[in-house]
């Protein structure tokens, strides 16, 4: 890949995914064989904020256009598929961030060395409580999930007389959950 400056690399995260090319490549084999991001790799899209390419500019996110995203999502699938599928995952992570009151996205977005991971599966179950929700489940794939500060995970929400199952009409919603909350299997 060509030479790119440092200004042109915060400028453009295809750029910056140029940069890691070579690293993906190169640490290809770990990853296929460790079924998880080489470390060295998942520093490089840390470092050049790639896990938080879906945010506003305010977080230190890329606030991108969608050409520009998917070029950067080819640029890494390119070098390893798994990249890409990871720093898109986080995308959408990112993105579903962005209904979240002005506080609780702070909280979840404010560090840029978290990594995110989500699941759209709606595995969980949602338990309306005083105040809020209790969330219960076991989601089966949230892809990225050995590297996440945060998880963005789908639940079927119940309450007394509302359906228990999924289908039309069902009652879904994205709850979002810090690592330390959560049980990795």
């Amino acid at each position: 890949m060509n030479d790119i400056s440092s200004a042109e690399i915060t400028t453009l995260p295809s750029n910056a995914a140029n940069k890691i090319y070579a690293s993906a490549i190169m640490f290809r084999d770990e990853t296929e064989s460790a079924r998880k991001i080489a470390p060295v790799v998942v520093n490089k899209l840390s470092e050049f904020a790639l896990f938080r390419i879906g945010l506003p500019k305010s977080l230190g996110g890329w606030a991108g256009n969608p050409i520009e995203t998917l070029k950067t999502y080819e640029t890494l699938a390119s070098a390893e598929a798994s990249v890409a599928w990871i720093v898109w995952n986080n995308h959408l992570a990112c993105t579903f961030g962005r209904f979240l009151d002005e506080s609780s996205m702070k909280e979840v977005y404010s560090d840029p060395s978290h990594i995110y991971a989500n699941s759209a599966r709606p595995e969980g179950v949602a338990q309306t409580v005083d105040n809020g929700y209790m969330v219960s489940g076991q989601w089966t794939l949230v892809s990225g999930c050995q590297l996440a500060d945060w998880f963005v995970l789908r639940c079927l929400v119940i309450s007394e007389g509302s359906p228990t199952t999924l289908g039309p009409g069902a009652n879904l919603k994205l709850f979002f959950y810090s690592q330390e909350r959560c049980k990795n299997h």
